[in-house]
């Protein structure tokens, strides 16, 4: 690796920091051949290997090893709108869709359901995400603003829901589990909690490793660090050590910053194709914006195989004084710098209501609140918040990939998905290892 600067970690994080390596071949032909499959609704090209999705949400973190060729066998979650979602994109690929509370649809009733879909009852890899508000520092805060006790993770319910990821893994045996959160683990009630989750592995015979992952670095055009643990049965042949890579800088994820990259995509090479929006604008289909010459990778990647139409690509209603502070406000600006008349809320509590996206930067993390408003991801240049479609985009889902439910339904899926490309690359990882334990055995 040619280092030609170091990070200075005394660096304000506001100022560019590079650490020059060569850049990873971040889009291959087969996953753009693989994404047009799935843009046209045709068939992919899948391996034997199959996948369950628990607490699946819309499915980012399936369509991710769908993507790289796992064969979804079923998905499980409550939601019903993000079930609707899951089933408009998965169930043409053989998958299982299923609405249903997993602290009572318990993996018995799961193995007669492969069995009579699918003709077996057996899986190579799960996934999931069990909920992870209360381990995270914005759920906390709200506890604590209720007044509900936080500093035990036994308070918070939502942080059990990871004791039913465990039952599922101890049931089905799978050669691989990959558990997504969030990293407040690490340091919730000052303490950390990710050993606990690593020891309840450990108890039903899965050795466990934990890999700290930045999306920006996967060819996503979002920073958004997260946990993922990548457990494997004991004496199975199969490893975990050295599996995923690059792994993020905590230290720089506690305080806000990250190296920058030249070869990170940015928001404008995420958006730049997307036809400009009024207030207000409601129309479910729009046509792609023109343009000279070469697409851009990132898009071109995205829209492969569509035949010029978009779907989800409207905005919310807002008035006068938000669109002239958003007009006002620049990239990096606080909410407590605009003018006194510009302010609809209290600076001193709300110092970062107001968050305008940067073109030249990757976006910061998209989140389930854009439910309830999008006023940290405000466009660059048009005075508004970003659409559905836009949040998809900076979360690498396909323009193909359908979304069910109002718009605060679909912000709310987006927001909680894992992003498909950073799946991806996690799947990748996953297959090199199962094909080559495959070849060694025989």
């Amino acid at each position: 690796m040619s280092v030609v600067r170091p990070p200075d970690l005394t660096e304000p994080m506001n100022q560019r920091t590079f650490l020059q390596v060569r850049p990873p071949k971040l889009f291959s032909q087969k996953l753009r051949q693989q994404i047009k499959r799935f843009n046209e609704g045709r068939d992919l090209q899948l391996e034997p290997f199959t996948f369950l999705d628990l607490f699946s949400g819309c499915g980012g973190f399936g369509l991710g090893f769908l993507l790289a060729g796992f064969r979804p066998l079923a998905s499980i979650d409550n939601d019903r709108e993000a079930c609707d979602s899951h089933r408009i994109n998965f169930d043409r690929h053989g998958c299982v869709s299923t609405r249903a509370d997993i602290r009572q649809f318990k993996p018995k009733q799961l193995a007669k359901v492969l069995k009579e879909i699918h003709g077996r009852k057996t899986v190579d890899v799960i996934l999931g995400g069990p909920p992870c508000q209360g381990w995270s520092r914005v759920g906390r805060a709200k506890l604590k603003s209720l007044g509900r006790p936080t500093g035990q993770w036994e308070d918070d319910p939502r942080n059990i829901l990871f004791r039913r990821f465990v039952t599922y893994v101890r049931h089905f045996r799978p050669k691989y589990f990959i558990m997504e959160n969030v990293p407040g683990m690490l340091s919730h009630g000052r303490k950390d909690l990710t050993p606990k989750v690593i020891q309840a592995f450990t108890r039903i015979g899965y050795q466990t490793a934990m890999y700290a992952l930045d999306a920006v670095e996967f060819g996503v055009p979002q920073r958004r660090t997260r946990l993922f643990f990548v457990g494997t049965r004991k004496h199975s042949g199969y490893s975990v050590r050295d599996l995923l890579a690059p792994t993020a800088k905590l230290n720089l994820y506690h305080r806000g910053g990250y190296i920058e990259q030249p070869w990170h995509v940015t928001v404008q090479e995420a958006l730049s194709d997307l036809p400009p929006l009024q207030n207000n604008h409601r129309l479910e289909v729009s046509i792609y914006r023109h343009r000279r010459g070469r697409p851009r990778t990132y898009p071109a990647l995205m829209r492969a195989g569509l035949n010029g139409l978009l779907r989800d690509h409207v905005t919310r209603l807002h008035g006068d004084m938000d669109r002239e502070a958003f007009r006002a406000l620049r990239p990096g600006m606080k909410y407590g710098a605009l003018d006194e008349e510009l302010k609809r809320y209290r600076d001193d509590i709300f110092e970062d209501k107001y968050r305008k996206l940067a073109w030249d930067k990757p976006a910061g993390t998209i989140t389930a609140h854009l439910a309830h408003d999008c006023y940290t991801h405000i466009h660059p240049s048009q005075a508004r918040t970003i659409s559905p479609r836009e949040a998809a985009r900076l979360q690498s889902f396909p323009d193909g990939f359908q979304f069910c439910g109002n718009v605060g339904d679909r912000y709310r899926q987006i927001g909680n998905a894992v992003p498909p490309l950073l799946a991806y690359r996690i799947a990748g990882a996953v297959l090199a290892r199962l094909r080559r334990r495959d070849r060694r055995g025989r």
